[in-house]
């Protein structure tokens, strides 16, 4: 149950928000936002229609049951925010074990085929891999690798010095280490992702289906209520502002820095009136997903570049990037996607 001291709670938070600009629901950044203002303007029209004269809505919908549904909102908003830092921290770490997997396996193979005469080898060995290599092969190459260096390491012709190392120092333990890095951190990926399509299934379900169609039921009941000049008139919250116009989206350009080793990314200026900052957003990947994007920076409307290596720290590593211009009534508008694959001490740009 619900109790009076959160209710009170919702009634002071949303007296402050009714000073601050007009949101959108639809919005995950402002629906939270949105949907407690509602709370507390019921709240207010509530007291002030005095007790047993409350506003109704249908299927018991009450104040209670609202704030509880807000509540929960917020809830799976922030669980949506906590496993997408996940899956940022889970890609990180899949990037950085298949680097190490594409040169340590790579560097092995090449030995191998050197002295393939010698240990008979060479029939086994696995094609070199790449950083394009995908995660079923690479762990395939990995697995056949570490079973070939487990023979050598037991050969006693004197062909080579055992246990083998590779030339920076690298042993079959590490590499060991690696292919289970490297499976785990691609496990936890796919299971965030599962997860996260499931939250933001039941997010938007309770959006959708429950909130939104009670508030629409509220607005009406306060029409019905209240003549146009009253101030629960005048103060309804509304889903949107129809009035405000959208921003051009900026065309984005950029490439991969060889000095600072980072991302430098350059826009066109937006020319909206009311432009308030623009936001840089990305995820990783060569596809943007908007389910999965996350705010690099929110910079000043007058900056137009912008240097980043986040997500980029190992070679291999893919972001997708655009830049958002964001207008003081936040409208938005995402610019063109671009990707950025880093292959060495340099990458690849392309579009998205």
């Amino acid at each position: 149950m619900v109790s009076l001291a959160l209710i009170s709670c919702v009634l002071i938070v949303w007296r402050h928000q009714m000073k601050a600009k007009i949101m959108y629901i639809d919005t995950i950044k402002y629906s939270v936002s949105i949907i407690s203002s509602f709370d507390g303007h019921r709240g207010e029209a509530d007291n002030y229609l005095g007790t047993g004269h409350e506003i109704r809505l249908k299927n018991n919908y009450t104040l209670a049951t609202q704030v509880a549904n807000t509540a929960n909102y917020t809830d799976l908003v922030y669980r949506d925010g906590e496993l997408r830092g996940d899956l940022r921290n889970a890609t990180a770490q899949r990037d950085k074990f298949r680097e190490s997997l594409v040169a340590h396996c790579g560097q092995f193979i090449q030995i191998m085929s050197y002295y393939s005469d010698t240990l008979g080898a060479e029939r086994k060995l696995p094609k070199l891999p790449t950083l394009s290599t995908g995660q079923v092969a690479l762990s395939q190459i990995a697995t056949t690798v570490i079973s070939i260096w487990t023979q050598v390491n037991e050969d006693t012709s004197g062909a080579l010095e055992i246990p083998l190392v590779l030339r920076d120092g690298f042993t079959l333990v590490k590499l060991q280490a690696d292919l289970v890095g490297l499976n785990g951190a691609y496990n936890l990926m796919v299971e965030k992702r599962r997860a996260l399509a499931i939250l933001r299934q039941q997010r938007v379900t309770l959006l959708n289906d429950i909130i939104k169609p009670r508030l629409r039921e509220y607005r009406t009941k306060i029409k019905v209520h209240f003549p146009k000049n009253h101030w629960l008139r005048t103060s309804l919250p509304t889903f949107s502002t129809p009035s405000a116009s959208s921003p051009d989206a900026v065309v984005l350009s950029g490439a991969w820095d060889t000095n600072t080793l980072k991302a430098t990314l350059q826009w066109s200026a937006c020319a909206h009136p009311e432009l308030d900052h623009y936001e840089v957003r990305a995820c990783s990947g060569s596809v943007y997903k908007t389910a999965e994007d996350y705010n690099l920076a929110t910079l000043p409307k007058d900056q137009l570049t912008y240097q980043t290596d986040a997500g980029l720290a190992a070679m291999g590593s893919s972001i997708t990037l655009k830049v958002y211009a964001v207008t003081k009534k936040d409208r938005t508008a995402g610019s063109n996607g671009l990707n950025i694959t880093r292959t060495s001490s340099s990458a690849v740009a392309r579009a998205a």
